[in-house]
């Protein structure tokens, strides 16, 4: 027997468009995630820091992290990658990273992608710190535009990248020096504890 279509009713359809993306629905996360976000803050998991911002948003749980990292991953705004920490904070909160290209359209992104996560969070006004920054402030356009930094190579001059221990170092030899006498200031310390 063949099953009738179920007609769709006006109720129905307010219902449905309270329904977000992966069966979230609106204020499901609200007391859940911190409005203060961090930007620049954290290390890129996909490159260079000069080429990427990283936003940072705080969740006290996992499943609301993983939630609402799909729900950004499901959006319409620009970003090269969303993953949630493994591990939780200091706080005991689980960190939900989204990565977006540095450039012109950075601020478009991410206020973009905190205006949408509003319908499941509450929060109206995000506030925001990054780099150079000791408090959170109100994330507008003229704020982040004055504080983060959206050109690589202005980045790049304010920000140089470290050579890292696998490159070859012209300077290894001179740390020589320096090494041994630490060395031998724990082998010391080590023998006055033995003593003691």
């Amino acid at each position: 027997m063949m099953k009738k279509p179920q007609k769709v009713t006006p109720q129905m359809k307010q219902l449905n468009s309270k329904i977000l993306k992966e069966h979230i629905s609106e204020n499901d996360l609200k007391w859940l995630v911190d409005d203060n976000v961090l930007i620049d803050m954290h290390k890129t998991k996909l490159g260079a820091d000069k080429d990427y911002i990283v936003l940072s948003i705080a969740v006290n749980d996992r499943t609301p992290a993983h939630d609402l990292a799909r729900f950004i991953e499901n959006g319409v705004h620009k970003f090269k990658d969303v993953d949630v920490s493994p591990a939780t904070d200091s706080k005991g909160r689980y960190l939900v990273y989204a990565e977006v290209q540095r450039d012109a359209d950075a601020f478009k992104s991410i206020n973009g992608m905190l205006s949408d996560s509003t319908r499941l969070t509450g929060i109206n006004d995000w506030k925001f710190k990054t780099l150079g920054l000791t408090n959170y402030i109100p994330l507008d356009e003229e704020s982040f535009n004055k504080y983060v930094i959206t050109d690589i190579m202005l980045y790049d001059q304010k920000y140089p990248e470290v050579q890292s221990d696998d490159t070859p170092n012209d300077d290894i030899e001179l740390e020589q020096p320096a090494r041994e006498s630490v060395q031998e200031s724990i082998k010391s310390r080590l023998k006055f504890l033995m003593k003691y």
